[in-house]
């Protein structure tokens, strides 16, 4: 089925004409398209590019070719060659050129001669700076998986354009193969408002060849997880890779079993991993009794005063057994802040620097406490039946998403690096650290009741 748009007799797909219409609505909307390739998703975006800057210069009044074209929006993608080479090639191939001029000195894309598109790249401060002094109705990115959230952070607040006192409806378009990123978190787990995932496989493109299918298969089937997902638009793919650190299938066996941890009884462990209050890092706080892990909640943009606060008052009113703090970076200061109010928490040093407890077997003291993670999570033994759905998914995917590396020249277990994950395209696994940091808590106070010497250690 397809859906012809007027008036310039494009066609779309199904699927198409389904983000086509959250990006046409009167509401605020962030649009997540695509999942595996063939889908149409360049085509998509450079056609509704085109058509929401044609109305939206009706919408504004704009009825005559002006001397300086309103700014409206930006399209891009993470490399600017890598748009010009692609996502532009396609512009020029389906967009009426009596319609548009492209201004490459300036990156600009003059439609009708009333409005204006920026264009380029996300790939250098230069370029992301220019948003500071931009006030858009909407921005694009293609191929959005190669993006860090911070890429697109200032573009998405420049989204303020009102002109002849009119208000619009304020847009937002990804596309995206599928990928252990932001994406997955803000929209595919829709841990986000305002947002919505329209995945397209090559069975919804009809314009395809009858032999697109085949070719992915043997393009791709050295790797079986890239194959899953450009074939089948499955963002979990990565997910379960043989080198990832857990394996969801784990994940799903905790979140059905019941707690047979009584609550008074048991250690009762609060857990903080702290984020600065600049960046898109989010600041994570769990409170778990036994392995039954019962709250964890985030906290973005806190100062660490305010931080160490809320640790103080859930460890209070949890009457908690043990407090333990990421002590690394600003995590310092907010331990330094507890110390002065006589909590004095237990400091966890992650770094890739500071050593394991034992020393022989792992190559720092997190891959220690991540290797007794996935461990436990393989045999079940953790419940997550409390946790709400959004929580619990991003759990278990920056769980999943952590690679084991090859052993160190003395053969010990490590994982990657936050560095080596950021690398990857995929931020610091906020979540799964406050679970780590908390096995750590347990296993000192174990230590600590048969040898005292521990406590002081």
């Amino acid at each position: 089925m397809t859906t012809v748009l007027e008036p310039l007799n494009f066609q779309l797909t199904q699927k198409q004409a389904e983000a086509f219409r959250y990006l046409t609505n009167d509401d605020d909307e962030s649009v997540l398209y695509g999942g595996a390739k063939g889908g149409g998703k360049s085509y998509l975006m450079c056609l509704w590019v085109f058509y929401y800057s044609t109305w939206l210069a009706r919408f504004f009044d704009i009825n005559e070719e002006i001397k300086h074209p309103l700014l409206v929006g930006f399209f891009g993608r993470k490399q600017s060659v890598d748009f010009t080479d692609t996502t532009l090639e396609t512009w020029k191939k389906i967009i009426p050129i009596d319609r548009y001029e492209i201004r490459n000195h300036d990156k600009e894309i003059i439609i009708d001669n009333m409005v204006k598109v920026g264009f380029g790249g996300l790939d250098s401060q230069e370029a992301i700076n220019k948003f500071n002094s931009m006030e858009l109705v909407f921005f694009c990115v293609d191929q959005a998986e190669e993006t860090l959230r911070k890429d697109v952070a200032v573009a998405q607040a420049s989204l303020r354009l009102r002109f002849n006192n009119k208000t619009p409806p304020y847009k937002q378009l990804y596309t995206a193969n599928p990928s252990e990123c932001w994406l997955k978190e803000d929209f595919v787990l829709k841990c986000k408002p305002r947002t919505r995932f329209v995945p397209a496989l090559p069975d919804d493109n009809p314009y395809l060849p009858t032999s697109y299918k085949q070719t992915l298969r043997d393009s791709f089937s050295y790797d079986p997880a890239l194959l899953q997902a450009y074939l089948e638009g499955d963002w979990d793919a990565f997910s379960n890779l043989e080198d990832a650190l857990c394996k969801a299938k784990h994940f799903v066996t905790c979140r059905n079993r019941d707690s047979e941890d009584n609550e008074e009884d048991c250690t009762r462990i609060i857990s903080g991993d702290i984020a600065t209050k600049h960046g898109s890092n989010f600041t994570a706080i769990m409170y778990r009794y036994g392995d039954t892990i019962k709250e964890l909640n985030q906290y973005q943009g806190y100062p660490i005063t305010k931080t160490a606060q809320v640790l103080k008052m859930e460890y209070e009113r949890k009457k908690g057994n043990s407090l333990v703090v990421d002590s690394d970076g600003v995590g310092e200061g907010v331990s330094d802040i507890l110390i002065g109010q006589n909590v004095y928490p237990l400091e966890f040093h992650g770094g890739y620097a500071h050593q394991a407890e034992e020393k022989k077997r792992f190559r720092n003291l997190r891959s220690q406490f991540a290797w007794v993670v996935s461990k436990k999570l393989e045999k079940g033994v953790y419940c997550f039946k409390y946790l709400p759905q959004d929580i619990y998914e991003t759990l278990k995917s920056q769980s999943c998403s952590i690679k084991v590396k090859v052993p160190d020249g003395m053969g010990r277990f490590q994982i990657e690096t936050k560095e080596d994950m950021m690398a990857r395209g995929i931020k610091s696994p906020d979540l799964f650290d406050t679970l780590l940091m908390s096995e750590y808590a347990l296993w000192r106070g174990s230590m600590a009741d048969l040898y005292p010497s521990y406590k002081y250690r």
